[in-house]
């Protein structure tokens, strides 16, 4: 299990006092999301899950496998801006990039269900 810092922990703690609660709500969009959603942001998650699955890698955190709302809001500028051509180069870049780090740091392990087998390397 990773644990993160202390000072991290004292900071959402501290965060969290002064918004008067207990608890910190974490917003998500699943992994596996076929809700009513806008063409833009649909393609946005489909171009997200296509490239994650491309590298046979999810997102995971606090044991939920997800995309996070950010991604697909930057994904959706990236397709206005660049075109979905470009867009696809960029978030191919991230996840790589994403990946790769977490081979690096030894946590494709702790986080082995984020890594279809065929990507595991032991």
């Amino acid at each position: 299990m990773i644990v993160p810092p202390k000072h991290v922990i004292n900071e959402i703690i501290n965060k969290a006092k002064k918004i008067n609660t207990n608890f910190i709500i974490t917003y998500y969009i699943p992994w596996d999301y076929k809700g009513n959603i806008d063409n833009e942001a649909k393609e946005a998650l489909d171009l997200i899950t296509n490239t994650f699955n491309n590298h046979n890698a999810k997102i995971k955190w606090i044991k939920a496998e997800y995309i996070p709302p950010g991604l697909v809001k930057e994904v959706t500028e990236l397709i206005k801006t660049k075109g979905k051509d470009e867009a696809e180069k960029t978030v191919d870049e991230w996840v790589d990039a994403y990946t790769t780090v977490l081979k690096i740091a030894g946590l494709d392990k702790e986080y082995s269900s984020c890594f279809r087998s065929s990507s595991v390397h032991h």
